[in-house]
């Protein structure tokens, strides 16, 4: 039985997206676009929407735009809006030398605080070296707690964020520590500062 690896949802600029090189690979292995934080098999991007259609939508950082295409006719982008900000969580791929995203996760920020969030994050890390992709096994049986997780830091926030030890005396602390983890990786929750997490 293959062993189906996620690759972590990796943190960058759209330009950075655009002028990276599109590398494919053989069997299970992913394709990624190697770029200046490395490689890339999934990405957390934010951006505004600019454009709308059936199937498609077009956003914009500031740095460049690219384009989120769905190939599930169940799935339908006209429940978004010209104007939203969103993160997206999703994989990049390349048709007729044009890249494009296809998304597993749009989410509308209501506040744009994250967007000078998100850059000065960006700009922070431009510099350092990427650390090592975290491959995390989809067999792997933990028990999900992402749910109760997000609702407990919710009734926890009074505005100003949330102690990540303060959320974890409530479950498991493995799995609270990965779950958050992987949380943070994927855009769900931002760590806003050392040990400090909150909600979009």
């Amino acid at each position: 039985m293959v062993n189906i690896k996620r690759q972590t949802a990796k943190k960058c600029k759209i330009k950075e997206l655009l002028d990276g090189r599109y590398i494919k690979r053989e069997g299970w292995e992913p394709n990624y676009l190697e770029t200046n934080r490395g490689r890339i098999s999934r990405v957390n991007i934010l951006g505004t929407i600019i454009s709308v259609e059936d199937n498609t939508l077009t956003i914009d950082d500031g740095t460049g735009k690219i384009a989120l295409r769905s190939f599930d006719q169940k799935k339908s982008f006209s429940n978004k809006k010209i104007g939203d900000v969103v993160i997206v969580i999703g994989r990049p791929r390349v048709f007729n030398e044009q890249k494009y995203v296809v998304p597993e996760i749009i989410k509308k920020i209501e506040n744009l605080k994250w967007i000078e969030h998100r850059m000065l994050e960006l700009k922070d890390t431009e510099s350092k070296p990427t650390k090592e992709e975290k491959i995390v096994s989809e067999e792997e049986t933990t028990v999900d707690i992402t749910d109760s997780l997000l609702k407990k830091i919710s009734e926890l926030d009074k505005g100003y964020g949330v102690k990540i030890d303060e959320v974890i005396k409530f479950f498991e602390p493995t799995t609270a520590n990965r779950t958050i983890n992987r949380l943070i990786e994927e855009g769900e929750i931002f760590e806003i500062k050392p040990g400090v997490v909150k909600t979009i």
